[in-house]
């Protein structure tokens, strides 16, 4: 049968598992950056705090100072202008909360106070959770799972496309030729002789085609993500309608249960800039909760029901 060809082309394996880590990092690490809304602060703090929230898990407010008139986009108020910066911390209190601070100034930048700082009096601390751990390392592990999913997906996928293999002894080579052609013309009837039938050997692959349960779990891992962050995720693995309303009702209870742990912590932490600072923020979350949009559906199916009803009733008279 010729020469055997050998080539491969395709990207690393390596290379495509760093290209697939990339993509779920930066989809998922986009949906905490959309999350949540916040208000009284420019573009550029909003996405300065929510990624430090997403790398570090706390970020620290203060009043900067030296200001100008304009300081990066946001007008002087007239208590000056609320700044945002990592932090070291320089001292506990009793309950192992931080009570003094230094700012890092990542930029080398005059607005950064150099003097320790004390919190809830010079500074405000926030937490993107309870536990103050950074929202990447929650999810990280996870991402790699997925990952490991996509992987296997991809090997499958490769798996899928493996040829039957003919062999044939090197007494045959012509006839092998011959069968090679006449099944790639679509011919429907082969004849060959006994000797050359004992010749001929075909291993079919192996394989079997699981993609489709791979793809269900590596949905499921995702669904995990999205429930953590306080995202819905009914729908992505399953219709509604093949859904009881009691599991309905208890997914969406543990997606908003994660989602006001995250939102009371951001509160808390507009809260104390307003008390401890004088800078007025706010946030809350850019989406509506789960079982009030449930709510909402119900309350409009039976609006649409009543709605029927009455020109029923009007076509009756």
């Amino acid at each position: 049968m010729g020469n055997t060809i050998n080539r491969y082309v395709r990207k690393t394996t390596a290379q495509a598992r760093s290209d697939m880590l990339f993509l779920y990092k930066e989809k998922i690490f986009n949906l905490w950056l959309g999350s949540w809304r916040w208000k009284g602060i420019t573009p550029d703090q909003r996405e300065y705090i929510m990624r430090k929230l997403w790398k570090d898990g706390t970020v620290a407010a203060f009043p900067v100072i030296n200001p100008k008139d304009t300081f990066l986009g946001a007008p002087l108020g007239e208590d000056g202008l609320i700044g945002f910066a990592p932090y070291s911390v320089q001292a506990f209190n009793m309950y192992n909360a931080p009570s003094r601070i230094n700012l890092i100034n990542e930029r080398g930048v005059p607005y950064i106070p150099t003097k320790p700082l004390t919190v809830n009096q010079d500074a405000v601390i926030g937490y993107a959770q309870h536990s103050r751990t950074s929202v990447e390392r929650v999810i990280n592990p996870t991402v790699e799972r997925i990952v490991d999913v996509e992987m296997t997906i991809r090997t499958n996928l490769i798996a899928a496309k493996s040829p039957y293999l003919y062999a044939f002894t090197p007494d045959s080579d012509i006839q092998g030729s011959e069968f090679i052609s006449a099944l790639l013309d679509d011919v429907p009837v082969l004849g060959v002789s006994v000797q050359q039938s004992d010749a001929l050997r075909a291993a079919p692959s192996p394989s079997s085609y699981i993609i489709d349960r791979l793809y269900s779990y590596k949905v499921a891992l995702e669904n995990e993500i999205h429930t953590f962050l306080g995202i819905d995720n009914i729908g992505m693995v399953e219709k509604k309608e093949h859904l009881l309303d009691d599991e309905i009702d208890s997914n969406q209870s543990i997606v908003n249960d994660f989602s006001d742990s995250i939102g009371d912590c951001l509160k808390e932490f507009a809260e104390a800039v307003k008390d401890v600072l004088g800078f007025d923020i706010s946030v809350e979350a850019a989406n509506s909760p789960a079982a009030a949009m449930k709510e909402e559906q119900k309350e409009g199916g039976e609006q649409d029901g009543n709605a029927n009803a009455d020109d029923l009733h009007s076509q009756r008279g």
